[in-house]
This record gives structure tokens, C-alpha cells and sequence, in this order.
């Protein structure tokens, strides 16, 4: 076997076809090329080359990436060259660096009968998750059963407000902190951007809410019909929290109607606002567990 510097024998034009940066030769004269005796020359092409990848975002941070590396020769036609795979998904003959974001799940390699000779190199990336999950989804997953937590304050402590536009605004942070860190493309949508945008929705809605209990909760004279027909049922069909009620301080009798115990209810606007925070507590939590639900559902 004789070594020998690659410029002073021929080498084939082949180039990366799907470069971002300018398409060049693979004709790295540092790289020596070794002759066989028979006739065989071994030579062995190294560099940096940044590639195109057309990726689909929608299941991130647990999405699989499909990327190719199209090599093809300039000039050359297949009658005077032709490529031979190398690699295939159960080779163990290719090693990489460790990198912090992605791993090589497979990569092969297939030939393209074109009047080029081509050949495909295809490596399949999976997204290393856990970084997204610790820092994103599991702060996320938490600030949004935070958020139904707010009717679950009691309404004299005039907090519910301040507690819901602190949650509201952490979640706006860490929808911005989401945009930088994933792809921008408009070819799909991601699943947790939807999520995200849910969660918002719902901590909006949370604020909006949130005042109006306090309004009611403020007002004063009779409430209308409807209403105290929806806070009696809430309080003898669901438990709830006693309300301001003339009922008799006698043992009730087990067998008594229930209805004699509606007629004896005096209901009150804090009434109403009591049973409009309980109804909403319930309603926002179902809600928040149920979007985390499907999100999990979709992506895994």
C-alpha cells in the first residue's frame, strides 16, 4: 500500500448537493489517499457541511426528525461511476459526538439511479426531551392547576385578582420562553403551542372571572329568581360551604322534604358569589387536568 497526497492522483467530482452554504468539491488535498495493490484507492474525505432538513414540529419536544444528505457527482455520469452503500441501520461501524439536543436513532445509507450517480444518506433524529420537560412542560402543567387554585380563595382576602394576574403573566413568560426555543415555521403547528395557548386562554378568562365574582360579591338588594333557584340546588344537590340561611337550629329530621329546607333559605348576593366560586373551582380544574390530558395523549 502506497500513501500518497490526494492531488496527484484523480478523484471523484462529488459534491453535497442540499448545502446551505456554497456548493463545493469534496477535494480536501490535506487528506492523503492510500493505493492498494490491487488497484484500489481508499480515501478518506473529512469536513464541516451544514445541510437542509425540512422538519415537522408538531409533536416537539417529542418529535423525530428525518434528514438526508444528497451526494451526487458534478460532472461525472453513472457509466464511469457508481456508489456502493456502506451503511446500513444495523451498522455499528458509525460513530458520532455526543450532543446534548438530539440522537441518532438510525442511519443508512441507498443508492439513486439517476444519469449522476447519487447517493442518500438518511439519519433519523430523535429530540432529547427531558430538557423541555423539566424547565417547560412540568412549571407549565403546574402554574395552570395554580390558576383554578384562585377560587379557591376566599373572596374577603381580596387576593384573587393579584393571584391570578401573577399567574397569568407567568404564563406569558414562559410562552415567550417556548418561542425561542423551537423552530419558527408556519408549515405546522406544534401541539404545545396550542396547549400553551389553551393554558392562557384559560388564566384570561381566570382574571375576567375572578372580577366578577368580586362584583357580585359587592352588590346588594334581591337577587333574581333564577339565581337563588341555581344557589339552592348548589348547596343541598353539591356540598358546599354553609351560606347566610333562617333555617332552624333544631336536629333536622332524616326523613324531612328537602323541599321545606329550599323554602327556608334566605339566598344572598355573597351567596351567589360563594356558589359561582365553587362552580368555577370544579370547572377550571376539569379543564386544566383535561388539556394536559390530551397534550400527553397527542405527543406520546
Amino acid at each position: 500500500m502506497i500513501c500518497m497526497s490526494s492531488e496527484n492522483i484523480w478523484m471523484p467530482d462529488i459534491t453535497l448537493m442540499n448545502t446551505v452554504e456554497e456548493r463545493k468539491l469534496l477535494n480536501n488535498l490535506n487528506a492523503p489517499a492510500c493505493v492498494h495493490h490491487s488497484g484500489t484507492v481508499e480515501w478518506e474525505q473529512g469536513d464541516l457541511y451544514q445541510s437542509q432538513c425540512d422538519f415537522d414540529i408538531t409533536h416537539f419536544p417529542f418529535d423525530t426528525q428525518t434528514c438526508h444528505l444528497n451526494l451526487s457527482t458534478w460532472t461525472t455520469t453513472n457509466t464511469s461511476a457508481r456508489f456502493i452503500p456502506s451503511i446500513d441501520e444495523n451498522s455499528s461501524t458509525v460513530t458520532t459526538n455526543v450532543n446534548g439536543l438530539w440522537k441518532i436513532k438510525t442511519l443508512s445509507s441507498a443508492t439513486a439511479d439517476n444519469k449522476f450517480p447519487e447517493i442518500v444518506v438518511t439519519a433519523i433524529l430523535q429530540r432529547r426531551a427531558s430538557y423541555y420537560v423539566l424547565n417547560l412542560i412540568i412549571p407549565v402543567m403546574v402554574l395552570s392547576l395554580l390558576s383554578s387554585v384562585v377560587f379557591a380563595l376566599p373572596i374577603q382576602y381580596g387576593d384573587k385578582v393579584s393571584l391570578s394576574m401573577t399567574v397569568l403573566l407567568s404564563f406569558s413568560l414562559f410562552l415567550t420562553q417556548m418561542s425561542n426555543n423551537m423552530p419558527r415555521t408556519s408549515l405546522q403547528t406544534s401541539y404545545l403551542t396550542i396547549y400553551m395557548t389553551l393554558l392562557l386562554t384559560l388564566s384570561s378568562l381566570t382574571v375576567a372571572i375572578s372580577v366578577f365574582i368580586l362584583k357580585i360579591h359587592q352588590r346588594t338588594g334581591d337577587v333574581p329568581v333564577v339565581l337563588q333557584n341555581y344557589v339552592t340546588f348548589w348547596k343541598y344537590v353539591i356540598p358546599n360551604p354553609p351560606m347566610n340561611a333562617m333555617e332552624s337550629d333544631e336536629q333536622d329530621d332524616p326523613v324531612e322534604d328537602i323541599d321545606q329546607k329550599k323554602c327556608n333559605t334566605v339566598v344572598t348576593w355573597k351567596d351567589v358569589s360563594l356558589a359561582v366560586d365553587a362552580l368555577c373551582l370544579k370547572l377550571f380544574f376539569l379543564l386544566n387536568v383535561g388539556c394536559g390530558i390530551i397534550f400527553f395523549a397527542l405527543v406520546i
